[in-house]
């Protein structure tokens, strides 16, 4: 690579063009010491905060940390909606027993009652 061409009567110039150990940077090191978006990803990997990092630019092991929160997640809502299903189903079952229970009653029919009474409490 090349040499940066510097101003050396400006200081700031100087010293942003020059390395940690005192040498005149060449160009692709300026443009990787000054890039901020690296410099950000660099603290972030520094500090091993890594939030809402993209995963690509994350270590293997958080990646795969990420995957099992989210499979988790999912078989927690899997379950949820598995329970939910099965108490709707329950409140429907019990509102069709009260509809026939009334019919029932209204025709007086008590051995049906009965039979109904003990399907619907499970005795």
């Amino acid at each position: 690579e090349s040499l940066v061409v510097r101003n050396k009567q400006n200081s700031i110039e100087v010293a942003a063009t020059t390395t940690r150990g005192g040498e005149t940077a060449c160009t692709a090191c300026v443009s990787l010491q000054f890039n901020q978006r690296l410099l950000k990803v660099m603290k972030v990997s520094i500090s091993k905060d890594y939030g809402r990092l993209p995963n690509a630019l994350c270590p293997a092991s958080i990646v795969d940390s990420r995957v099992s929160n989210l499979r988790h997640t999912i078989d927690e809502l899997r379950l949820t909606g598995c329970n939910q299903e099965r108490k709707v189903t329950t409140l429907t079952r019990r509102h069709d027993d009260n509809s026939r229970l009334m019919v029932l009653f209204q025709e007086r029919d008590v051995p049906a009652i009965k039979r109904l009474a003990l399907v619907h409490f499970r005795c």
